[in-house]
């Protein structure tokens, strides 16, 4: 089996394989060139590339250290701290003003200006912006700065690197960028500069209702509640709209997990989940037990990676945790449900690395192998697809990469990057070793078990409607010709499951030809009970809200 060693350095998982050989590979949406590859093949696969293909650096005798992945746009740094960037420009967030001219720069561009004599030790995206920490301890930044994003004072776009100042800061160690928001560590303290809109800067400045959002230019250190019990943070993660800390043993954020549908929480109060709820100050994150038993000091959180509006949390002993929204199944654990909590979505797999996308996920062991799983949707699970193209809402093995060592991975919206080794040289038949071939085989039959048991929204579309639709007197669901997941739903859950099924324009237009077809677009078949006709008073009102 293959073998790594990973270790956090500057908030950057950092492997003990050689430098040389290495490779970054993308897959995913090619809409704006972030995946390094000209017009021409974004053309032949106007969906997206479900195929990881290679990224040409201009250097190409020197090997990549880290990428990172914005909104549309990609970002490669170097073993000599050089750092390239390809993709989306129109925002500055090339770092470089012949960026600002395309719409689609298919082609790596070297990143200069303030960063010509620096040498860079990890980097970070935004949304529409980009991080760079020096080895001095200093950061740069580039790209949209609407919302002061970039920490430079001013609401100007950058298009080129520029070093930010903080008071009281002298060097930061982890650097990390959300859609509109930054943040940094210094001495175990942490900065947070940009939009506040929803509580992510820490500072207790929610907007109250149709005022204006509150933001930060310039990085301003963030108390915690307790002063004298101030927490003493290792690392720093950002999603679209919260900031996560770690310590020793312990998981802070601020801001809110699943921003679309959460609630106002302020300090001291008793919140009735994490995600969906809006902190505008550092609250503790529980983690619950795992099968085995209370997650101890020794293995807890060891690293978070933020999506959208999704958690991963990786602890010290391999296990996964996810949290937030799972409309796509990107949180794993074979539902399209959201969760309010951390829950086990992988345990005794050995995974090293995680990264969240928009709407996806991915996890590499120590093998070097990849598990990917969400939206599939534009080929970014890199052929971790469902055999009929649909998201998939289990981590699945990534076969096409299985011949090499994957070291490091970063998800943008609809496409994904991988640090890689280069192929291993062979025949198909040579490549892995029999205990590996086993290991193989074994994930794949894990995960048709566990395929087996989910019940997709599409499947809670047909449910529903078969249940209501079927003759006064018809048996039980069950029959033949029953649906996946039918049932009979209390009025609460059957509600419940069409909005829950309903989150995706596809599902939506699915749904309201299901219902035509069944001529009850304008009312339901029911028993003309006083419940039965409000429940489905109910879901046509939601389909006229949608």
């Amino acid at each position: 089996m293959h073998g790594l060693v990973g270790e956090h350095e500057h908030g950057v998982t950092t492997c003990g394989a050689g430098a040389k050989g290495l490779e970054i590979l993308s897959c995913g949406a090619n809409w704006h060139g972030q995946l390094g590859q000209s017009k021409s093949a974004r053309a032949k696969e106007k969906g997206g590339r479900s195929a990881a293909v290679a990224v040409a650096l201009p250097d190409g005798d020197e090997p990549p250290r880290q990428v990172a992945c914005g909104s549309s746009f990609s970002v490669a740094l170097t073993s000599s701290g050089r750092v390239y960037t390809w993709g989306m420009g129109k925002q500055g967030q090339l770092g470089c003003r012949i960026g600002l001219v395309s719409w689609h720069q298919p082609h790596p561009l070297l990143v200069e200006g303030e960063l010509s004599s620096v040498q860079v030790v990890a980097i970070d995206c935004g949304q529409e912006h980009a991080l760079a920490l020096s080895s001095a301890g200093d950061i740069y930044s580039w790209g949209s700065n609407k919302y002061g994003q970039l920490g430079h004072g001013d609401h100007q776009l950058h298009p080129e690197p520029r070093r930010l100042t903080a008071e009281g800061a002298t060097s930061f160690s982890h650097i990390a960028a959300g859609d509109k928001h930054s943040a940094a560590l210094v001495g175990g303290k942490l900065y947070t500069w940009g939009s506040g809109a929803c509580g992510q800067l820490g500072h207790g400045q929610l907007p109250a209702r149709g005022s204006e959002v509150p933001h930060l230019p310039r990085p301003t250190v963030v108390n915690y509640a307790d002063a004298k019990q101030m927490p003493s943070f290792r690392s720093v993660a950002c999603g679209a709209a919260c900031t996560v800390v770690t310590t020793e043993d312990e998981v802070y954020l601020c801001g809110s997990v699943a921003p679309r549908a959460s609630i106002v929480v302020p300090p001291g109060a008793t919140a009735p989940g994490v995600a969906g709820t809006m902190f505008d100050h550092l609250e503790r994150l529980e983690v619950p037990a795992t099968d085995t038993g209370a997650v101890a000091a020794k293995d807890g959180v060891c690293q978070v990676a933020c999506g959208k509006s999704h958690l991963l949390l990786l602890t010290r002993c391999g296990d996964v945790y996810s949290m937030g929204a799972g409309d796509h199944g990107q949180l794993g654990h074979g539902k399209f449900s959201d969760l309010r909590f951390p829950q086990l979505v992988l345990q005794g797999k050995n995974i090293v690395h995680v990264s969240a996308g928009r709407y996806h996920s991915v996890a590499l062991n120590a093998h070097g192998a990849a598990f990917t799983w969400g939206s599939a949707e534009h080929g970014a699970l890199c052929e971790g697809n469902s055999d009929d193209g649909s998201d998939i809402a289990i981590p699945r093995l990534a076969d096409s990469l299985m011949h090499r060592v994957l070291l490091q991975s970063a998800c943008g919206d609809h496409h994904t990057l991988f640090l890689s080794t280069a192929p291993l040289e062979g025949s198909p038949d040579q490549l892995l070793s029999s205990e590996l071939v086993a290991w193989q085989q074994a994930e794949h039959e894990d995960y048709k078990t566990k395929r087996a048991t989910v019940v997709t929204p599409s499947d809670h579309i047909d449910a529903v409607l078969w249940q209501r639709s079927r003759p006064r007197g018809q048996a039980n669901p069950g029959a033949q010709d029953a649906p996946a997941g039918a049932h009979a739903p209390t009025p609460a859950e059957e509600v419940a499951l069409v909005e829950q099924a309903l989150e995706t324009t596809q599902l939506r237009e699915e749904y309201k030809a299901k219902l035509r077809a069944l001529s009850l677009d304008k009312a339901f078949k029911c028993d003309g009970s006083e419940g039965q006709v409000k429940k489905h008073d109910d879901i046509l009102k939601l389909l006229k809200a949608r």
